[in-house]
């Protein structure tokens, strides 16, 4: 599951308990501390999930400021991996030509809130699905167009990235991703007016520094977060990465 409910309030807990009153199933918690409806975050971290998570799985996403409107709710087949949520831009970066998208059939759900899609229709569908009942009844094949992660600009003896999440630590995560090791590792790292250096390791950081994550992308860092301040989350942040002709 990932959504911006926080743990605060009693939703995430209803949904659970949802889920779980119609398939024994177990459920992971990949973030409920998304920002309140900020779609642009919860793209990069289903794009994460898209990577870790176990094929046949079913994972619900609820960043729903259009929740109740007529917004549509679909379900994504992306492999053997299933994703269900609002149709509003959150599955972009996982949709791909071997995508399959369905429309969900809300008026197929009885006793359905105008406020609370994630526990009346998400849930109970989602159960169907991983415990293999017949879906049919409940979704319509419709059209997968996602506009996918921008990639870096490569021009001339640059490559233009951009900061595309700022996780909790202060890391500041591009879209320049690990194809460009090479180049990265024998150029000039320009970050704002400020040339940085490549490290391996997050302490041996001294000031702001340049590191491919575990993700395989190429992130800004300082060590414990000391120059982190000024990065704010959704700030877009130009890199050049300077290459050697």
């Amino acid at each position: 599951m990932i959504t911006d409910f926080g743990n605060k309030d009693w939703y995430v807990a209803e949904m659970k308990l949802m889920i779980r009153s119609l398939c024994d199933v177990e459920i992971v918690d990949i973030t409920h501390e998304i920002d309140e409806f900020d779609i642009d975050k919860a793209k990069f971290l289903l794009l994460q999930a898209n990577r870790i998570m176990p094929e046949h799985s079913v994972t619900i996403a609820v960043i729903d400021p259009g929740v109740g409107s007529d917004r549509k709710s679909i379900v994504l087949r992306s492999g053997n991996k299933y994703f269900i949520g609002p149709n509003n831009g959150i599955f972009d970066y996982i949709t791909d030509i071997k995508s399959e998208c369905f429309q969900i059939k809300e008026e197929t759900f009885s006793e359905v809130s105008n406020t609370f899609h994630g526990r009346d229709i998400f849930a109970p569908l989602a159960s169907k699905i991983i415990c293999g009942e017949n879906t049919d009844k409940y979704i319509t094949p419709c059209e997968c167009r996602g506009k996918g992660m921008k990639n870096p600009t490569v021009k001339d003896n640059l490559i233009i990235g951009q900061v595309i999440y700022i996780d909790k630590f202060g890391n500041a995560i591009t879209n320049i991703d690990h194809t460009y090791y090479e180049d990265i590792k024998r150029g000039n790292i320009i970050f704002g007016e400020e040339k940085i250096e490549f490290v391996n390791s997050y302490s041996e950081s001294s000031g702001r520094s340049a590191i491919f994550n575990s993700s395989g992308f190429l992130e800004i860092t300082s060590y414990k977060g000391e120059y982190s301040e000024n990065l704010k989350i959704g700030e877009v942040v130009q890199i050049e990465v300077r290459r050697h002709m």
